[in-house]
């Protein structure tokens, strides 16, 4: 079932409201993807209510395509890819809209590899985070569990996972590129077993926005969930 997602208004006294979706460019794609990730911003703003948060780390940021809608929550926000040319767009895009809503949160990038043993020395100077986020980046990530665990690690006791990704597609969202080798999405239950393995508890995970993709000529209309954790003491 898709949930309605309700827009976010700034309240009197409140945190500015985030940036509207792009206006429409000449390229569908990209007008697709910039609603997708207004759509997904908007459901994660109510997922973490209207406190304020020290800092927070989009996962996965690429170009920075969620985060322009998110900062004005965060004192410091990490913007965490590997690709470093990404992390330059991301930086200014995030920058940019931090700027224009006047929220004065501090942006950096991390160039690290969070699925990967060999990350951690590295990860330590993530946090402590207050809240961490991923936005259909998972399903790049190969080794999810230990990625789900490196966060865990990096959250405060009470911090909070937000992840919006794909369900099960059966191969159906990346048909049209071969080069693709990642998962082809998560199911509901896999996503709660790999949270709490980590030691993050899962209070909310539905099925959230439907997103309407050209694969092979014809508009599929592909659901994401998001799901929201918690982490646990100890």
């Amino acid at each position: 079932m898709t949930t309605d997602l309700p827009a976010h208004r700034a309240q009197p006294g409140g945190p500015p409201a985030p940036r509207p979706a792009q206006p429409p460019t000449d390229d569908p794609d990209a007008d697709r993807r910039a609603l997708r990730s207004a759509a997904l911003a908007a459901h994660i703003r109510v997922v973490l209510g209207d406190g304020h948060h020290r800092r927070g780390l989009d996962i996965g940021s690429g170009a920075g395509g969620i985060s322009p809608h998110l900062v004005d929550l965060f004192d410091e926000l990490v913007l965490l890819d590997v690709d470093e040319d990404a992390l330059k767009l991301a930086r200014a895009n995030v920058s940019a809209a931090a700027t224009a809503v006047g929220c004065g949160t501090h942006v950096r990038t991390a160039r690290v590899d969070l699925s990967i043993v060999e990350a951690a020395p590295h990860a330590a100077d993530l946090g402590p985070l207050d809240v961490a986020y991923s936005a259909m980046a998972l399903h790049h990530v190969r080794d999810v569990p230990h990625l789900l665990r490196t966060v865990a690690g990096l959250l405060r006791p009470g911090g909070r996972l937000v992840v919006a990704d794909l369900e099960p597609d059966g191969g159906l969202y990346h048909a049209d590129e071969p080069s693709f080798d990642g998962h082809d999405g998560f199911s509901h239950e896999q996503i709660s077993s790999w949270c709490g393995a980590a030691g993050l508890y899962v209070d909310q995970l539905v099925t959230a926005y439907v997103d309407p993709k050209p694969v092979r000529g014809t508009v599929r209309h592909m659901p994401l969930f998001v799901a929201a954790a918690t982490r646990l003491p100890g």
